[in-house]
């Protein structure tokens, strides 16, 4: 593990696979090679790494790759540690107690693949954090994009991590459920999209028309001759957009 010098009593943790790792498990279209997915997943670390920067907090990576040089993106990151565990919810629940056990009173988890998240919603979670044990980024698709935990939480928030049906559409319901279980008080952030299908990066491209990077993919991702009839197929709700679709956990913890 690498590290460097704590900063302040919080930090932001990023949950994710080393780019060339998320280029192998999520495909996203047969029309990406696999270098132009290695690059589109390193300009979505690139970009959540940015606005994780915009608060002046560390930022720790939890990842399988921690030789990848997540350091290059933001001078913020003081610490890379490697995932561990034989599930997600375990891997999750190692990574949030490693970051915890740095000494930190508060850690706001997310991915790299929800490209809606600003520094703003990162302050808002800490915020939250001042009243509640728990904060959750709501994605559209029943995950989340974003965990906050208060140390005093924790092994509450761990029972809760380990117990979820991750990469399902009840995620975010099962958080919640074990929540009220185990009596933590939690709030929830606005809803957003994260990236999983060909359809999400056109939305993300028109909902999103500052990332210059995504017009690139975009471009990439389908010819002229073909853009028409497809963004006709993702836009209209349709059995066939349905099948586009696939649950995922967060953060990627992000959640």
């Amino acid at each position: 593990m690498t590290s460097f010098n704590q900063k302040s009593n919080r930090a932001i943790l990023l949950f994710t696979r080393a780019p060339e790792n998320e280029a192998r498990s999520k495909p996203l279209s047969g029309r990406l090679s696999f270098a132009e997915r290695v690059g589109l997943y390193e300009s979505c670390t690139r970009h959540v790494l940015g606005q994780a920067s915009a608060l002046g907090d560390p930022i720790l990576v939890a990842t399988d790759g921690p030789d990848y040089n997540f350091a290059r993106y933001s001078p913020d990151v003081v610490a890379v540690f490697q995932q561990r565990g034989d599930s997600f919810g375990n891997r999750l629940a190692h990574a949030l107690h490693a970051a915890f056990a740095q000494g930190y009173d508060q850690v706001v988890c997310v991915g790299n693949d929800c490209l809606e998240l600003s520094a703003g919603d990162l302050h808002t979670a800490f915020a939250q954090l001042a009243q509640h044990d728990l904060t959750l980024g709501a994605a559209e698709d029943g995950g989340v994009y974003l965990i906050g935990v208060q140390r005093e939480s924790l092994p509450a928030v761990l029972h809760a991590v380990r117990e979820c049906h991750w990469q399902t559409a009840i995620v975010l319901k099962d958080l919640l459920a074990s929540a009220q279980r185990y009596a933590i008080s939690t709030t929830i952030l606005r809803a957003q999209r994260d990236l999983d299908t060909a359809g999400d990066l056109i939305r993300a491209c028109q909902a999103l028309p500052n990332l210059l990077f995504l017009r690139r993919f975009f471009s990439l991702l389908f010819s002229s001759r073909i853009l028409s009839s497809f963004t006709q197929l993702v836009f209209t709700p349709t059995s066939h957009y349905d099948r586009l679709r696939f649950q995922k956990a967060p953060p990627a913890f992000l959640f």
